[in-house]
C-alpha cells in the first residue's frame, strides 16, 4: 500500500486531535475499530490497493462515506 496524503485531512467525530491525515492511517483506523457498517471490508481493500492519486481520491472518498455510515464523521455545526 501507498501511503498516500489525505488532503485535508479527515477529522474523526470524538477525537478531535487525531485527525486521519494518509490512507495507511485511514486503513489503520478501520481495522481497530467496531464497525457496524458492512461496507468495511470493500472500504478497506480500496485503502489498500491504492496505486494512483485517482486511487487515493476514491479510497479517501470511500472512508469519509464510511465515517458518516458508522456516525464516526464530525458533526457539522448548525447555521444560524
Amino acid at each position: 500500500m501507498s501511503n498516500f496524503a489525505i488532503d485535508p485531512p479527515i477529522p474523526i467525530r470524538g477525537e478531535p486531535d487525531r485527525p486521519v491525515r494518509s490512507l495507511d492511517q485511514a486503513a489503520e483506523f478501520i481495522r481497530t475499530v467496531p464497525r457496524i457498517d458492512r461496507t468495511w471490508p470493500e472500504v478497506l481493500r480500496k485503502l489498500e490497493s491504492a496505486h494512483t492519486p485517482a486511487d487515493a481520491e476514491a479510497a479517501a472518498a470511500a472512508f469519509r462515506a464510511w465515517l458518516e455510515a458508522e456516525e464516526l464523521a464530525p458533526i457539522a455545526p448548525r447555521p444560524h
